[in-house]
């Protein structure tokens, strides 16, 4: 109260725009801003944060410049962590789309699955949905560097989950595997950008997907993955395959010895492509 409502109050500074930006990394900048002139604020921040950083908090500003509108208007305002995640996942598909990649290059000639560097092992996983969101599957194909199936397995999460947290379970279960498996050398791959730029980063969300993030971060450490990194849906086939076949089967958790037979068609042509 008594503070005047301009642009810079109605993103930075009042109460219904702090609750959002205390669920990010960036609500310690917030915390130190004390010019209240909106383009010096922007500019020091430019500088301080690194590119991607700096663009996602401009995501954020923007759209909770936008919501307060909508809300003005009578409109019911957003969890904060929903606001968040979507301003991420709308962040992760302009990477995609404008062919980058945690800064770098995306290589866009990339449409099929390729095999890891001799002596290692790479571990491809996706997420299916059950229930209309309210339990989730993870599936996760393990392959050699000449393509042959080494294993996989799929698992449940009986959790309502949002799109981005289930496939950060995703990646999650394929670390574990891979973890409980002893591979000495294995990367894991995902065609969700988001999940992936999550996994490689300084945490970003400061909610439920923070023990997630947490727990990854830990498996890197001790495992022994060399990388996670994003492919597009056509070099994802079969762990996508393994995700949407279990979820017509209803099979909540199991290992998977052998590619299943409605799915050999997908290994075989992947592997075929691979050479």
């Amino acid at each position: 109260m008594g503070e005047s409502e301009n642009g810079f109050h109605a993103i930075w500074r009042c109460r219904a725009s702090i609750k959002f930006w205390k669920k990010t990394i960036f609500w310690k900048h917030i915390k130190q801003i004390k010019d209240e002139d909106s383009c010096l604020v922007l500019n020091n921040l430019r500088n301080v944060l690194k590119r991607d950083d700096f663009e996602l908090f401009a995501i954020i500003s923007w759209q909770i410049w936008y919501i307060r509108n909508k809300t003005i208007r009578g409109e019911v305002e957003p969890k904060p962590e929903a606001l968040v995640e979507w301003c991420y996942n709308f962040w992760g598909k302009s990477v995609v789309q404008n062919g980058k990649k945690d800064g770098g290059k995306l290589d866009r000639t990339r449409v099929k699955w390729e095999p890891p560097p001799p002596g290692s092992v790479k571990i491809n996983v996706d997420a299916g949905c059950l229930e209309e969101g309210r339990s989730w599957i993870s599936a996760a194909v393990v392959r050699d560097d000449r393509g042959s199936f080494v294993g996989g397995q799929v698992s449940c999460q009986n959790q309502p989950l949002s799109a981005l947290g289930a496939e950060l379970v995703a990646v999650r279960e394929g670390l574990c595997l891979g973890w409980q498996m002893g591979l000495k050398s294995f990367s894991v791959e995902s065609d969700c950008s988001s999940a992936v730029s999550l996994s490689n980063r300084p945490l970003v969300f400061c909610n439920e997907l923070e023990g997630v993030i947490t727990d990854i971060k830990n498996l890197v450490e001790k495992s022994g993955c060399k990388e996670i990194s994003f492919v597009g849906r056509e070099a994802n086939c079969l762990a996508h395959g393994l995700a949407k076949t279990t979820s017509w089967k209803g099979v909540t958790a199991c290992s998977v010895g052998c590619v299943p037979s409605e799915l050999f068609s997908v290994y075989k042509a992947e592997l075929i492509c691979s050479l």
